[in-house]
Parts: C-alpha cells; sequence; structure tokens
C-alpha cells in the first residue's frame, strides 16, 4: 500500500516545476562541462556556470509566466475550436433539418420582435431622457397640485407667466428657470402657408437644457424681453430638412410666421424636440409672439395658466430644500391673487415625458407597460412551444445521442453540442425579431402614439443588450431542460 502513491506519481506528467528545474538543471550542466573542457577546476565551473546563468529565481518566475501564457494560449485556442465545431455540428444538423429550423427560428423571431418592439416604447416613454438633453437628471418640471375639497388634487404642469417670473426671479436654488407653451400656427404667406407646432419659449430655455445648435445659435434672454422680444426663430432638424432642403444658407433668412416675419437664426441638432416628446418644427421666443396671440394680459394675469416650467438644480441643492423654495415664490404672488395661490402647491416632477406630474404614469405609459407584459408572456409561451418542439426531436434522435455517449463522448459535451443547435437557432430568430422590429415596429408606434417623436440618434444599445439578454434566455429555456432529459438516454 505504501507503493501505491509511487505508481501514481510515476503515471503522472511531469508537472511545469520539474520541467522549469531539469532545463536549469541542464543549462548548468552544459556550461559546467564547457568550462571543464577548456581546463577549469570542476568547483570554479559550477560557481561560473551559476554567475553566466544569472539570478535564478528570475529565470524561474520568467519560465512560469511564459509556461501559463502557453497554458491560457492553448485553452483559448481549444475553447474557440471547441465553439467552432459546436457551431458547425449545429448547422449541419439544422441543415438536416430544415422544417424543424424554420418553425423554432420563425416562432422566437415573432416573440424576440414583440419583446423588442414594446421595449423600444416603453424605453422612449418611460425610461429615456429627451434627446440631446445633456444631464437630464439635474432638471424638474414644475407641478401644481389643487386644493379641492376632497383634499390635493392630481398635479398638473400649467402654471401663468406671472408665477413663472416670480420661481425664476424670486429663488436661490437653480442654475436656471424656463418657461415654454406650444401652440399651433402658419409658416409663410398664402397658398404656400403651411402648418407648424411652435415651442414660445423663454430666454434661459436653451442655456438650462444644454444642448448644442446644429448650424448657427440659439436665442437667449437678450433676445426675449418685454414688450416684444426679438423676432427671432430656431428651426427643428427634421422640418430644415423637409421644409428647407437642409440648405446651409437657411441662417439670416426672413420667415413668415402667423403673418410676423422671423429671422432665422439657428437650426436645433437632430432628434431634439426639448422636454416633450412630440415633434416640434420652431422655437421663438415667448415675448416676440405672447401678446399678439394671447393679449395685453397674458404676462400679469395668472388665470393664464398655459406654460411649462422647468428648472435645472444647482450642484448639491437638496431636492426637498429646492422644491420648498418653488412653493415659497410660487405662493407669494401678487395681493389680489395671494388667496388663489396658496391654494395651488408646487412640486418637482420627472422630466420624462409620458409620466404626468407628481411622477404617476400617463395614460401613454400604461399602454405601454402593458403591452410590454403581454409581450413577455408572449415570449414565455414562444419558449415553451420551441421547448416541446426541441423535446421531440430529441426523442427522435435517441439513438444518434446513444451512440455518441457509447463511443466516448462525454455527457457534458453532448449537451454542449445540442445546446450549441438551441443557441443558433435562438440567433437566426433573433435576427428575423429585430427585423420585425424594425418595420412592424415603426406602424404600431405610428398607430398607437401618432404624436410621439421616434428619431434616436445613434444605435439604441439597450435594445440590442436586451435582445441578446432574450436570445439566450430563449436558448436556455427553450433547450437547456429538455437537452438535459434526451442525454439522459
Amino acid at each position: 500500500m505504501r507503493l501505491l502513491p509511487l505508481f501514481r506519481l510515476a503515471g503522472r506528467e511531469p508537472s511545469a516545476s520539474q520541467d522549469i528545474e531539469a532545463e536549469i538543471r541542464f543549462h548548468l550542466e552544459e556550461t559546467s562541462d564547457q568550462l571543464k573542457a577548456e581546463g577549469w577546476p570542476e568547483s570554479e565551473a559550477r560557481e561560473e556556470a551559476r554567475r553566466r546563468l544569472g539570478d535564478v529565481e528570475r529565470l524561474r518566475k520568467g519560465l512560469r509566466e511564459m509556461d501559463e501564457g502557453t497554458r491560457r494560449r492553448w485553452q483559448w485556442r481549444e475553447r474557440v475550436e471547441g465553439i467552432w465545431q459546436d457551431l458547425a455540428y449545429a448547422l449541419r444538423g439544422l441543415r438536416r433539418a430544415p422544417g424543424f429550423a424554420a418553425v423554432v427560428i420563425l416562432t422566437l423571431g415573432l416573440a424576440i420582435g414583440a419583446n423588442a418592439t414594446m421595449f423600444s416604447i416603453v424605453d422612449r416613454l418611460l425610461l429615456r431622457p429627451p434627446e440631446q438633453v445633456p444631464h437630464a437628471d439635474q432638471i424638474r418640471r414644475i407641478t401644481v397640485a389643487r386644493m379641492l375639497q376632497s383634499g390635493l388634487s392630481d398635479p398638473w404642469d400649467a402654471i401663468s407667466f406671472a408665477a413663472f417670473l416670480d420661481m425664476r426671479d424670486q429663488t436661490s436654488s437653480y442654475l436656471q428657470v424656463a418657461a415654454q407653451t406650444e401652440q399651433n400656427m402658419s409658416l409663410g404667406l398664402g397658398a404656400e402657408a403651411r402648418p407648424v407646432r411652435a415651442v414660445l419659449a423663454s430666454g434661459q430655455y436653451f442655456s438650462m437644457l444644454g444642448t448644442r445648435p446644429h448650424l448657427g445659435r440659439f436665442f437667449d434672454e437678450t433676445e426675449d424681453r418685454p414688450p416684444d422680444g426679438t423676432p427671432v426663430m430656431v428651426l427643428s432638424y427634421e422640418f430644415w430638412r423637409s421644409a428647407f432642403g437642409g440648405r446651409r444658407d437657411i441662417l439670416g433668412e426672413p420667415v413668415r410666421l402667423n403673418g410676423r416675419i422671423f429671422e432665422v437664426i439657428g437650426v436645433a441638432p437632430r432628434g431634439f424636440t426639448g422636454v416633450n416628446l412630440n415633434p416640434i418644427d420652431v422655437w421663438v421666443p415667448v415675448y416676440s409672439v405672447a401678446r399678439y396671440e394671447f393679449g395685453d394680459e397674458w404676462a400679469t394675469n395668472r388665470g393664464y395658466q398655459m406654460f411649462n416650467a422647468f428648472v435645472r438644480l444647482k450642484p448639491g441643492v437638496n431636492e426637498t430644500l429646492a422644491a420648498e423654495d418653488a412653493r415659497r415664490a410660487y405662493q407669494g404672488g401678487h395681493e389680489e391673487n395671494r388667496r388663489y395661490e396658496r391654494l395651488a402647491v408646487p412640486y418637482l416632477g420627472s422630466l420624462i415625458a409620458a409620466r404626468t406630474p407628481g411622477a404617476s404614469v400617463g395614460s401613454e405609459g400604461q399602454v405601454a407597460a402593458w403591452l410590454f407584459g403581454v409581450a413577455g408572456v408572449v415570449l414565455l409561451i414562444a419558449c415553451a412551444n420551441v421547448a416541446n418542439l426541441v423535446l421531440a426531436r430529441g426523442f427522435r434522435r435517441r439513438g444518434e445521442i446513444a451512440l455518441r455517449l457509447a463511443i466516448g463522448v462525454s455527457r457534458q459535451r453532448l449537451l454542449r453540442m445540442l445546446l450549441a443547435e438551441s443557441l443558433v437557432m435562438a440567433i437566426a430568430g433573433a435576427a428575423v425579431g429585430l427585423m420585425i422590429a424594425k418595420w412592424g415596429g415603426q406602424v404600431l408606434r405610428s398607430t398607437l402614439l401618432p404624436d410621439t417623436s421616434w428619431d434616436i440618434v445613434g444605435p439604441d444599445w439597450r435594445l440590442l443588450l436586451l435582445t441578446v439578454g432574450l436570445t439566450t434566455l430563449a436558448a436556455i429555456i427553450g433547450g437547456l431542460l429538455p437537452l438535459l432529459r434526451a442525454t439522459r438516454t
């Protein structure tokens, strides 16, 4: 029994440490023999050989690192080769069963496409901040709750311009305070006139959002002063391309808006719609239009509640103190309106457009979340159907699986080969799903939410990550459990 460990050691391959020690001994002996052949005494030849070899510990460390690097490279090479072999086997297997592959790919493609489409809607309405607005998490929407007999009403984001001026001039918690209101207006004259969606914005609007123009410049506070401001205009990128052909010489050109002449001074970046998600055509200073559209009392009458106010918080400002700052300024008001204003309590709400003030999900958001839940159920049903198909195919392949196990293929290796087949079908299904989300999603979004801008700048990485996650989930749910059962043959 004492000799058994020796037999076990004798059957093992030499370790890296043993190889390194043998290599060092070989070089020492080789150098020592050469020196003795030249006439050196044996003891001096050994010492000289060690000296010429240098720092032995450093040499050992370097050889170990070389060995570990070689081992890692070989391991990765073996893994990559194994993956390619598995994928090649999966493709050959699917080529032999094209009907089965087509049904599985189409089933997964429809489910993944439905989920990708619903996620793009939910992401746009509930998760993604407005396009081209940097650091949108520092911006808050001023919302107001009215005092009713039953208590506070649901918050609403419409306030008067007079209340906005109070919050702009009497608060200290914000870097900028801006207001806007949207109006349908007419651009052009006579038969060439066309309807446009215009934003009447205060002077700090663009600086508060931190947006940079695509062309020209934005207007500021110097061009938004009472009584009539400066008649200048900023075009949206999409409207600039569609109405003016994307001409770069548009700057300085006079354009007639609701019968008055405005000068085009800039073009907004692509995808920019301001603080909301609905498409916008032009932006103009509020003072340049409001008196002609709303009358002489628009800036002083607190009953004209048609503006939305937004603030950018100062760094490090407490949210509660910032909200209290807005309440003090808002509820001050003029003496004749003091009682009316004290019945309204302002809050700081989310900038995300589909959330109503007070962070309760609006109707668009409720529809999107409900559809996303339904799409998740569709994916689970699809995975269950795919699992049934894979299980039935595994039952028909019992002879093949038993033969592979009998000739020495490990169960783990066989499971990996079969799972690669499910992964290939899931990847093909994801490609089909992305095509469905791209073309079918456009129809669905334009039908359900026609007044929302869907122009996203750059690739949607979150949608791609979701698709990768759904693909992996579908491959595991649809293939792993049936294949585990099939390999028990």
